[in-house]
């Protein structure tokens, strides 16, 4: 009922949607940059490597392709928005809200209006950090309300009030949500899918309507968002806020108690390990790709012509170790304690 009420939410959280490897967007930038010297022109070309060098991790590039393109034309939306973004991945949170906003004062409904909520995350970290060099993880240490408890200073909260939502009026809250949620989970997409201020947020607005919430989702957002951490006191609250928010969720029909986080935590490894192997799968395609000197655009095309589900796809695991039941958490749990010893994970603002 929670995927079927937020659609690919679940994939989004544990990394099982359309992206790239590393090696693509190294692929990217020297397909993009030999054909600008080839003479080829179009402000589509230079947004390509843009995008390809912020993928990179470097934003300072993206900025100043960006920068030049804004030149030629003040008034182009996706250069504003791409500008403003960029902005935010370097952590200047400020300029790219004002340029996010100018980008919205241009193309107001671009994305089906859900770039508006980009520019709400951005000013709600803005204010959560209050003048401070770096944000505080949780951004809302206090779990999302219960059933006549004052409302937690979370982001639904601050979207709400910033939208001027009538709690009176439960239709329009409904569509702010889901609205909500399709904009956070699509910035999760274009950004780091790991980062905890987004996953935090994306478990806020799913925990905000009592009746129509989605617990389950939302505790797993929680759990990625505690092994994201590098602070053991962040990934603490975070776990203490998937636990709470599996307060009132039961684990069958006509069971009384609570669905225990560690219960969860086992089935989500199992869909984690389930990305994993179509992750890697992913990967090893395009570094075949390249290495062959093909079309790396068109072959992915060709063979991710459409966005993979969790557990509906057993084409993805045909070249990948087959992961099931507790052999499966236990080699997930493996494999993402591998990673973030390996490397310290990035968090983004957006």
């Amino acid at each position: 009922m929670e995927r079927q009420r937020f659609p690919s939410v679940l994939e989004v959280v544990s990394g099982k949607f359309l992206r790239h490897s590393d090696a693509y967007y190294r692929w990217r930038v020297a397909d993009r940059t030999a054909r600008m010297e080839r003479g080829e022109v179009g402000p589509e070309l230079v947004d390509d490597l843009a995008v390809a060098h912020s993928k990179l991790g470097e934003d300072e590039r993206a900025i100043a392709l960006m920068e030049a393109l804004l030149e030629q034309d003040p008034r182009r939306y996706e250069t504003l928005a791409n500008l403003g973004t960029f902005h935010v991945h370097a952590g200047n949170l400020e300029v790219g809200a004002g340029f996010i906003g100018e980008a919205l004062a241009v193309n107001p409904e671009a994305h089906f209006g859900r770039e508006v909520y980009q520019l709400l995350l951005v000013q709600y970290v803005l204010a959560k950090r209050a003048g401070a060099a770096e944000v505080k993880l949780p951004l809302c240490a206090e779990s999302a309300s219960q059933i006549g408890a004052a409302p937690a200073p979370n982001f639904w909260a601050f979207l709400a009030a910033r939208l001027e939502l009538d709690p009176a009026a439960p239709e329009a809250q409904s569509e702010a949500i889901a609205a909500g949620v399709a904009g956070v989970a699509g910035m999760i997409r274009f950004g780091n899918h790991s980062s905890p201020v987004l996953l935090e947020a994306l478990s806020d607005l799913l925990l905000a309507d009592f009746q129509q919430d989605a617990k389950g989702l939302a505790a797993r957002a929680l759990l990625r968002a505690a092994e994201s951490c590098d602070d053991p006191g962040a990934a603490a609250a975070y776990r203490e806020k998937a636990r709470k928010a599996l307060s009132m969720q039961t684990p069958e029909s006509g069971e009384t108690r609570s669905l225990r986080v560690e219960e969860l935590e086992a089935q989500f490894a199992t869909e984690l390990a389930e990305s994993e192997a179509w992750w890697a799968e992913l990967r090893l395609n395009e570094a075949e790709w390249i290495a062959a000197g093909a079309d790396v655009d068109a072959r992915f095309a060709e063979v991710y012509y459409a966005e993979p589900a969790i557990g509906s796809d057993p084409r993805t695991l045909s070249r990948a170790p087959i992961l099931y039941g507790l052999g499966a958490a236990l080699i997930a749990a493996g494999m993402l304690l591998a990673r973030k010893r390996a490397s310290a994970p990035v968090e983004e603002t957006t």
